[in-house]
């Protein structure tokens, strides 16, 4: 068999080549995805300023951020802005306790993220980050 002629000539249809480009497309978007470090060197940990950080850090959909802490010491709450605002730790929408955290950022928005143990997220260990599309 082989290709099946269309009107203008042999080759693939327009209606099969467009899901083949969009599914092009999202591959080499993954591809060009990124891990950054929350924190960079220092991790996540208290005493560093992470709203600084994240204005500084441009991260997009796709890419990865990597929790690095020392576990008997901390953890990450993913949360909603009201729990972000007010270091609610009731009610997180995703907890992390391993120290190596990996979260894959898929959707464009703002993320929020705090330390649920002791007071730390009063104390600072909380950070808030835009993803971009």
């Amino acid at each position: 068999m082989g290709i099946p002629k269309t009107k203008g000539g042999p080759g693939i249809s327009g209606v099969r080549v467009i899901p083949l480009l969009c599914c092009a497309a999202i591959l080499v978007e993954h591809a060009a995805a990124a891990t950054v470090v929350v924190g960079g060197e220092k991790g996540w940990t208290l005493g560093f300023d992470y709203k600084k950080w994240a204005a500084g850090t441009k991260v997009k959909r796709f890419d990865t951020l990597h929790f690095k802490y020392d576990k008997s010491q901390h953890n990450v709450m993913r949360v909603s802005k009201a729990d972000y605002d007010s270091c609610n730790i009731a009610s997180p929408m995703r907890e992390f306790s391993t120290g190596e955290d990996i979260v894959k950022l898929i959707e464009p928005g703002t993320y929020y993220y705090i330390c649920g143990l002791t007071e730390h997220c009063k104390l600072g260990l909380k950070m808030a980050i835009h993803v971009h599309a």
